[in-house]
């Protein structure tokens, strides 16, 4: 069994030794049925907070009662430890979105099913835990969670009265604190994305959770959903597909990424992705081609064209022209940069030319580059000699 899982029932073990009702509960339960990896687990208890903190006090609280969280650490395994939202286990269960996540495990093995999780795994259903519309006005966001199960587990299909609730719920939705909503987006980045944008359509809420999509007339739509198809398909990368996701978003791109709560890398990666897709598509020289090959490196090179051939397969098919030859044009570049024996300073420049520090050594740096790019320079002598000359020349003429 996942060791994860072992943890947590250890912790539900030590809970019921001081006279606690303890299990693991939601998600780990799940995963443990479907044959998947377990990751986290979550523990319900009926000890207070104080009374989980007196048995690990080196634990973290976090949140506010009646919805606080003790985040234990058991020996590199994460925990979250919670008291029973209810009366009993069985209403904190009751409480919880889906049925498939509404099941638990006790310390000797047991599970406890009392809203039918396990027939519904058995089925391939994903079915809100009793009266849908009570789940959903507990929380609007279990709307878009259960578009993203239907993402992550691809062959279950979704129970029809579930998916009729979620679209008068569209609204409340659109109030959601939006790092709640981007964390579940974030989640699916790695699922199926497709299938996990048909969903949000099918139930309702697609302009709700992605209005740069949702809003768009019919044809720019398609465009965007083809965009994401492919990159699905060609790609795992996370980065490649949040920004076939996000391309028509335009200026706004990085603020629905930043107000989504995203990681920082993340969202300056999205950005780069769609400001120079557009360049692997047009005749490209190797002016920017260097500039961006000296900021960023050659495998985020590898991922821009590849983003760029995504953009011509969903809607710019008659730039495939373009885009191939630019392809073939770059790899030479990236080779040639890649294999020159050791790469220049400009202190080298400074050295060789006798110049002072200025802007100008910087431009003869980013054209000898180029030159190196070109197939101009193939030594490191070679490189110095040219860049001396250039800077004695004071003038681009020596490049062109």
């Amino acid at each position: 069994m996942n060791d994860v899982l072992l943890t947590a029932l250890e912790a539900s073990e030590k809970l019921e030794a001081s006279n606690h009702i303890a299990a693991v509960v939601g998600g780990a339960v799940r995963d443990i049925l479907l044959c998947r990896d377990v990751r986290d687990a979550d523990v319900a208890t009926s000890a207070t907070l104080d009374e989980i903190v007196s048995l690990w006090p080196e634990c973290k609280v976090i949140g506010k009662p009646p919805r606080a969280t003790a985040l234990l650490d058991m020996g590199g395994v994460k925990l979250d430890v919670a008291p029973i939202q209810g009366g009993s286990l069985e209403e904190d269960l009751a409480r919880r979105d889906l049925t498939i996540n509404s099941m638990a495990m006790t310390a000797d093995g047991e599970i406890l099913d009392p809203w039918g999780g396990a027939a519904d795994i058995a089925s391939g259903t994903l079915r809100f835990t009793g009266e849908p519309e009570d789940r959903l006005k507990e929380d609007p966001l279990r709307a878009l969670r259960l578009a993203r199960f239907a993402a992550t587990l691809r062959h279950f299909s979704v129970d029809q009265a579930s998916a009729e609730a979620c679209q008068p719920f569209a609204p409340d939705l659109a109030s959601v604190p939006l790092p709640r909503v981007g964390r579940e987006v974030l989640f699916v980045l790695r699922e199926d994305l497709p299938l996990f944008l048909d969903s949000l359509e099918h139930l309702g809420i697609l302009g709700s959770v992605l209005p740069f999509i949702g809003n768009h007339i019919s044809p720019e739509r398609g465009e965007t959903l083809r965009r994401v198809s492919v990159a699905g398909g060609m790609s795992a990368d996370p980065g490649i597909r949040a920004a076939a996701l996000m391309a028509d978003a335009g200026e706004k791109t990085r603020m629905i990424a930043v107000s989504w709560g995203w990681p920082g890398n993340l969202v300056r990666d999205i950005e780069s992705l769609t400001k120079w897709s557009s360049l692997t598509r047009h005749r490209m020289d190797s002016e920017p081609f260097v500039r961006l090959f000296r900021k960023k490196g050659s495998e985020w090179i590898d991922r821009l064209f590849l983003f760029g051939l995504v953009d011509c397969l969903a809607g710019h098919r008659d730039e495939l022209g373009a885009w191939t030859a630019n392809r073939i044009r770059s790899a030479v570049y990236s080779l040639r940069l890649k294999r020159f024996p050791e790469m220049i300073t400009g202190k080298d420049i400074i050295a060789e030319a006798g110049a002072e520090s200025g802007p100008l050594v910087g431009e003869a740096l980013a054209a000898l580059y180029r030159a190196i790019a070109e197939g101009a320079v193939e030594d490191r002598e070679g490189a110095l000699l040219w860049a001396a000359s250039w800077i004695r020349n004071g003038e681009h003429e020596l490049f062109f």
